[in-house]
């Protein structure tokens, strides 16, 4: 979650509008959703680079969910560098997955993005506060597991709208 800052020309740098201290972690997350399953969540422990993505996270988890759907899906992943990456992009061709293609510097209409903040509202609700990573890996593990398949589908079924409410604004600002 993004914390908004409003400040008045000139306080950029006052000591009243900078917070220096924060206890704020965070766990890098690949979770993948259809209307009738989900992916096993995986914890990304390093920097993820278009080999490691492949390695830890296509091979062992996409591809086997793929084949649970008998290939009769389409991936869908924003255009961060490890998923553009050549090694990616040959992989995927390779193993004749098929990408929505997504331009550069377009509106994220990714279903995924939603549910990534209802996990987030979920645990915030718990009002934990997390003394270790591990307790925050399980809590997330929970979280996904917990989250009804019919929310899923509906995500998943919402993609139509999205991308029409999307064409529909140029680009846009939409509801999603």
């Amino acid at each position: 979650m993004m914390e908004r800052v409003y400040r008045r020309p000139g306080e950029r740098f006052q000591n009243c509008t900078v917070n220096e201290a924060s206890d704020r972690r965070s766990v890098m997350v690949w979770g993948a959703i259809s209307t009738t399953g989900r992916s096993q969540l995986v914890i990304i422990k390093n920097n993820l680079n278009g080999q490691r993505y492949v390695k830890y996270i296509l091979q062992p988890h996409l591809i086997p969910f793929i084949n649970t759907h008998n290939n009769v899906m389409t991936f869908q992943q924003d255009n961060a560098r490890p998923h553009t990456a050549q090694v990616t992009t040959q992989f995927l061709n390779q193993n004749n997955i098929n990408i929505l293609p997504w331009p550069s510097m377009s509106a994220d209409m990714n279903p995924i993005e939603h549910l990534w903040d209802r996990i987030e509202v979920d645990i915030r609700r718990q009002n934990r506060r997390f003394t270790r990573i591990d307790e925050m890996e399980n809590a997330l593990l929970q979280a996904w597991q917990a989250v009804p398949q019919r929310d899923l589908k509906s995500l998943c079924l919402s993609m139509r709208r999205r991308c029409t409410a999307c064409f529909n604004a140029i680009g846009g600002q939409t509801k999603y």
